[in-house]
């Protein structure tokens, strides 16, 4: 079981698919994520088990939560992303979480957070111009 995702980046479009913690997006190039689909696929993933996510756009806000795939953001409208949450729903497997982290213009890669918590800096600003998402079970 893994999750999968890709992200759209400002000049670069729609980027190659990264997994299980792998950065997706970039960093030292001052460019703006605009957009994210996020799948979870593999042997083991329980019939009903999905990814939810939802994006701060800048001068959108907080867009409405999409699943399993579905793209969160906009493409060529010139809208970074400034926060993401990112949350499993249906069938999840006892003690399993998604956790998450970003990294922000001029503040570098945040804490990791977990489980629909907010990562990023919505309404701060400062684009988010990568991420990383694992999923794990409790340590």
């Amino acid at each position: 079981m893994r999750i999968n995702y890709r992200v759209h980046v400002a000049d670069h479009g729609w980027m190659r698919k990264s997994s299980d913690g792998k950065v997706a997006g970039t960093t030292g190039e001052n460019r703006r994520m605009e957009a994210i689909t996020i799948r979870v696929r593999g042997e083991g993933v329980p019939q009903g088990l999905y990814v939810s996510y939802q994006v701060f756009a800048r001068g959108l806000g907080w867009m409405d939560w999409v699943s399993d795939g579905a793209e969160a953001g906009t493409t060529g409208q010139d809208r970074p992303l400034e926060g993401i949450r990112v949350s499993l729903t249906g069938s999840v497997p006892p003690g399993f979480h998604v956790r998450y982290q970003v990294h922000v213009q001029d503040l570098g890669w945040t804490g990791w957070v977990s489980d629909g918590q907010t990562a990023g800096t919505p309404g701060e600003n400062r684009r988010i111009e990568a991420i990383r998402i694992r999923m794990e079970p409790d340590l």
